[in-house]
This record gives C-alpha cells, sequence and structure tokens, in this order.
C-alpha cells in the first residue's frame, strides 16, 4: 500500500488567501487587483462595480482612473530623453520651461524628486476656496507658483508633493520633442510595451470606454448621484495625474519596474533620494515612493488617488514581488493594503503595525495624547499593550509632523510607541520624535482638507469670520455677529479673486457682501503649513445696498 503524503497548505498562500478575501470584504464598490512574484501571477482578482449605479460588474475590460501612479510614466519619460541626450536634468526647469520663471530655478531632477520648493496649486486654489474659479490650464499652475514664492520663504530642498511640478514636467516633454505629451507616451512607453489598454486623457471632456466610475460613500443629492467626477478632474492633468489602464496593462507595467529596465533607462537610478535639509524626511525619488516595510525591506512604485479612486502599484524587489491594486473605491486604503499584501507575500513582518492585538479578555481603554511643541495629536486604544494609534491630520492619508514644515503618508512611515511613564509617552513616527502628555479632549480634527478652510481676518479692522467648505455644496462663510446675521451664507463665485455672499440680518432684510481674496496671501494656505495655525488669505469686504 503506497502512503499518499498529507497536503497543508502553503503558509505564505493561506495568508495571502486571507488577505484577498479582507480585502474584498473592505470594497464596497469596484476592485482589481494582481500580486506577482518572480514574474508569475500568483494572485489576480476582480469583484465588485465598474458602475454601481447601473450594476455594471468589474471585469478584466475595466480601465481604472490610475491618478498619480501615471507620475512614474512621466519621470520614465524624462529619464529616456535624459538617456538619449536630449535633456539634461542637472538645468533649471525654467531652460526648458520658461514660463515657470523664477520658480522654475531649481534642476528637474529635483522636480522629479518633489524638493525643487514648488507647491501644488490644486490644493493651493482648493483650500483656498477658488477652485471653481479657475480653469486648470497650465497657466493657473504657473500663477500658482508665482504667488508661491511671492512670499519669499524658501522650501527649496524641502519635500512638498506637486502635481503642478509633474504638469511642468509633461510641458517640457512637448517643447523638447515638439510633440505632444500623448504622443511621447505612447512613443516611448505604449508601443515598446505593447500597452494597448491605457488610455490617455487629453484634458476634454471625453468618453473612455469601460471606464470605472469613482464612488464615495457619502450622502449624494439628486443633482450629483450619477455624476462622474473624473473629466472635470483630469483636465489639465498631463503629467501628475492623467492616465487610466485595466488590470492586465499594470501587470505588464509592473513586471517592467521589477526589471528595473525600460530599453537605456536604469530605473534603479530613479530609487535614488535626495538628502534634504534639516529634519525634513522623504520618501520620494524621481518619481517613485520609496517606503520601508521593515529594516530590512522597502517598496517602491507609487500611490494614487483622488475623490472615489484608490491605487497603488508598489514591487518589493528582495523576493521579487509586486502587487497592483485599483479602485473605484473612496475608502480603500490602497497603501496599507500593498503594504500588507507585499509582506505576506514576500514573507516578512511589517514596521508599522506594531502594537499588538486586542482580544476579549483585555479591558480596552481610549487616551488622548498631545504634543505641545509639533501639535501632533493622537487617540491612543490600549488594553495590557498599547493596540491602536489614530493619528490626526487635516487630510484622511497624509498628515502633518514636526512644525509642518512637510507633511508624509502616515500609512508609509514606521510608527514606533515608547512608554515613558502613565503621563509621558514619545512617539517616533518616519523618524520624528514627538513627546506627548495626556490631554483631557483634542482640537476637532477635519475629515478632509476640503470640510474646512480657515479663519479670515479683515485688514482693516479686528472683525474675524471663518470660510468653510462644506462637500458638495461649497463655499460658506460665518459671518456671525457681524451685519447682524442669522445664518452662514454661501459664497458664489463672481469672477477670479471676487464672491458675493447674500446674509440674511437679524431683521430679515437681505443684504448683499462682496468679497475679495487677496491671491498673494495664498502660499499659506498650501501643503507643508501647520494645521491648526495656518496663515489664511486675509478678506476684505464691503456693505453694499441690499439687491
Amino acid at each position: 500500500m503506497t502512503i499518499q503524503p498529507l497536503e497543508i497548505d502553503n503558509p505564505v498562500q493561506l495568508r495571502l488567501s486571507q488577505l484577498t478575501k479582507e480585502l474584498q470584504n473592505n470594497c464596497r464598490s469596484g476592485l482589481a487587483f494582481a500580486l506577482l512574484k518572480k514574474g508569475d501571477v500568483i494572485a489576480k482578482n476582480y469583484c465588485g462595480y465598474a458602475d454601481i449605479t447601473h450594476k455594471v460588474p468589474v471585469s478584466e475590460h475595466t480601465k481604472f482612473p490610475l491618478a498619480s501612479i501615471s507620475k512614474i510614466y512621466t519621470s520614465l519619460i524624462l529619464h529616456k530623453l535624459a538617456a538619449d541626450g536630449a535633456v539634461d536634468l542637472n538645468k533649471p526647469l525654467n531652460h526648458y520651461v520658461p514660463e515657470t520663471e523664477a520658480a522654475g530655478e531649481a534642476s528637474i531632477r529635483s522636480v522629479l524628486l518633489m524638493s525643487a520648493g514648488l507647491c501644488d496649486a490644486f490644493e493651493m486654489f482648493l483650500i483656498s476656496g477658488i477652485g471653481n474659479l479657475i480653469s486648470h490650464d497650465i497657466e493657473d499652475h504657473y500663477l500658482g507658483e508665482h504667488i508661491f514664492i511671492s512670499e519669499e520663504i524658501s522650501f527649496k530642498n524641502k519635500f512638498i508633493y506637486s502635481n503642478s511640478g509633474y504638469i511642468f514636467l509633461a510641458k517640457l516633454v512637448e517643447n523638447v520633442t515638439g510633440k505632444t505629451y500623448e504622443q511621447a507616451l505612447k512613443e516611448h512607453i505604449f508601443d515598446p510595451l505593447e500597452l494597448q489598454h491605457t488610455d490617455y486623457f487629453d484634458g476634454q471632456w471625453r468618453v473612455v470606454e469601460g471606464l470605472a466610475i469613482p464612488n464615495v460613500y457619502q450622502e449624494r443629492d439628486d443633482e450629483h448621484a450619477d455624476k462622474n467626477y473624473i473629466g472635470r478632474f483630469y483636465r489639465g492633468m498631463a503629467g501628475a495625474g492623467h492616465l487610466a489602464a485595466n488590470l492586465n496593462d499594470m501587470i505588464k507595467f509592473s513586471s517592467v519596474l521589477m526589471s528595473m529596465k525600460l530599453g537605456d533607462v536604469d530605473i534603479s537610478a530613479m530609487l535614488k533620494k535626495k538628502p534634504l535639509d534639516s529634519d525634513t524626511p522623504s520618501f520620494y525619488g524621481a518619481g517613485l515612493q520609496v517606503i520601508p516595510l521593515n529594516q530590512r525591506r522597502h517598496m517602491y512604485g507609487h500611490s494614487g488617488s483622488y475623490y472615489g479612486i484608490k491605487t497603488a502599484l508598489f514591487v518589493e524587489p528582495v523576493s521579487q514581488t509586486a502587487v497592483v491594486i485599483l479602485s473605484n473605491d473612496n475608502d480603500i486604503e490602497s497603501v496599507k493594503w500593498a503594504a500588507r499584501l507585499l509582506a505576506a507575500a514576500s514573507e516578512e513582518e511589517l514596521l508599522f503595525p506594531l502594537l499588538a492585538e486586542a482580544n476579549d479578555e483585555t479591558p480596552v481603554q481610549q487616551q488622548n495624547w498631545l504634543c505641545p511643541e509639533t501639535g501632533l495629536h493622537i487617540t491612543l486604544t490600549q488594553g495590557k499593550n498599547p493596540q491602536k494609534i489614530e493619528l490626526y491630520g487635516d487630510r484622511k492619508d497624509l498628515i502633518f509632523l514636526g512644525e509642518g514644515r512637510y507633511m508624509v503618508p502616515y500609512a508609509l512611515c514606521a510608527i514606533m510607541l515608547d512608554v515613558q511613564s502613565a503621563d509621558k509617552i514619545r512617539l517616533n513616527v518616519g523618524g520624528i520624535t514627538h513627546d506627548m502628555v495626556r490631554a483631557e479632549t483634542l482640537p476637532p480634527a477635519p475629515q478632509n482638507f476640503m470640510e474646512y478652510v480657515g479663519r479670515y481676518k479683515n485688514p482693516n479692522s479686528d472683525l474675524e469670520m471663518n470660510i468653510k467648505m462644506v462637500p458638495k455644496k461649497g463655499l460658506f462663510i460665518q459671518f456671525g455677529n457681524s451685519f447682524n446675521a442669522v445664518r452662514d451664507a454661501q459664497m458664489t463665485p463672481l469672477s477670479k479673486d471676487y464672491f458675493m455672499a447674500e446674509v440674511q440680518e437679524s431683521n430679515g432684510t437681505p443684504t448683499t457682501i462682496y468679497l475679495k481674496f487677496e491671491r498673494e496671501q495664498f502660499s499659506q494656505m498650501i501643503s507643508g503649513l501647520k494645521l491648526h495655525e495656518m496663515r489664511v488669505p486675509q478678506l476684505t469686504y464691503r456693505r453694499l445696498k441690499s439687491v
């Protein structure tokens, strides 16, 4: 009699299977993801709906907007042009894109590394409340940078995430090659890699066949119920967030990243990070995020995020493992999932989830802690051992550290906790140390950066007022007792810089207020300044007769 050996599930495959099911259960919209190891696809899955409203399932034909994964393609083209001698990465940006003027004095290499001191004009205009007043043409980004440097505060050689910088790089490609950026993509990447299902948004309202519709689980009124936000967002995003692709094309592209070669381009050179000033941390190479998984391993690639879209493409080079996650679910934390899947596939332990798992027998307490010096505040959930840390920032995926001179995705940071006493802990986030003390209450934490704009002061008086962005409804101003206003007033854009707000006085009289933003002050509102003490644009107003 022949005895058959007992078949035992591979522990790696078992763990990956568990994570796959967990990821699917966490997705309420649509999802496509794949895992590759040494060139072979070891997991591949489609689930949910590409279009929830019309019950269109995700399939191998579904194209997902890639968002900021698109920056990898831009960097590859720049490095290809550099290898061909058409571009010198050490020359200043304004040598090739003169419209950037003084803002483009830093080198192209530093723009790729996001250490050129360029702001992100999208966030700058959105946070200031005039995002719906600009066209998002490249001219608006030139303007944004000129406003930014007018403050004479240099952020060069510090990490500032900048979509604008990569939009300028796309313009550079067009200036150097004499071709459209779409033609350059096709010539240098799409055709050589046979990416037949990767699409380019040309800046117009155009239909992309098989496109997944972004989905956000919020209260949605009839006006926005079936709205596709992609066309609006991707206008003017060439170079920074302009592509959509299906999973199979992304598998091909991830294989190229794993091979470290694209023609004459040495991708490993794109992983080199520049030493930055002071204690500013950077996880950014040249168009590639380089993220430590633990003290032995890292992953490189890029994440992508926009309203209703979450994506990730990362490679762990030692085990030659890659992961692609494409989703139209706004709540999928794609970077965390990428790290968990790569760690499982490479049989590594992650550094940042160092907190103990809870169990039913452990009494659980929630404690508030605050760092008086940096303003960082957390909620620590613990029983016998710490179990969970919630970090608060002004966006779900970003956190301000130190004095707010920079920001990093906290999902990607090593988070280490040193309990020194019952009233004092030390929290190390991304290499920055925060001495925390117990706090009875914490400052209110906005859910995302669009829900809070700031407190404004009239330069001609001591009158202060709040301005906030209400999702799906627009910008509102809180006059409080000024003008005896009885409720917040919605601000209606009139032209660049100007708004109109109709305020109802306590006696029922409607009064029209005209407001002007001083654009020169916008630069203090963008990425990289302290969350609760940021300077904001001054606001002037005139009280006019009722209309």
